[in-house]
């Protein structure tokens, strides 16, 4: 019934409103972001290799970059006990 999806989607919006600020997270969350929640769905990240190739990952507002280390590593089968020796760096193209 059109009363559950309602529910449904202000119980995921709550939920992931609730975890946002319940992580380390210093600032609300942009504006791409609450779109996002409320579309009930998380943000794509184009993820670029220096050997010039790319995948994306799903992250929710309240992700880590340890968490998208984490996920990037699992995807790509590499050893997630050496996450300390990968690393992430953002270039924002957005003006």
């Amino acid at each position: 019934s059109q009363v559950e999806a309602i529910q449904k989607k202000a119980n995921y919006i709550a939920i992931r409103l609730h975890h946002t600020f319940e992580s380390k997270r210093k600032v609300v969350p942009c504006e791409k972001e609450i779109r996002h929640i409320e579309g009930n769905k998380p943000i794509m990240v184009e993820v670029n290799f220096f050997s010039g190739g790319a995948t994306t990952l799903p992250v929710e507002s309240y992700t880590t970059i340890r968490d998208l280390k984490t996920t990037l590593m699992r995807k790509l089968k590499l050893n997630i006990a050496r996450i300390p020796y990968y690393s992430i760096y953002e270039i924002c193209n957005d003006s």
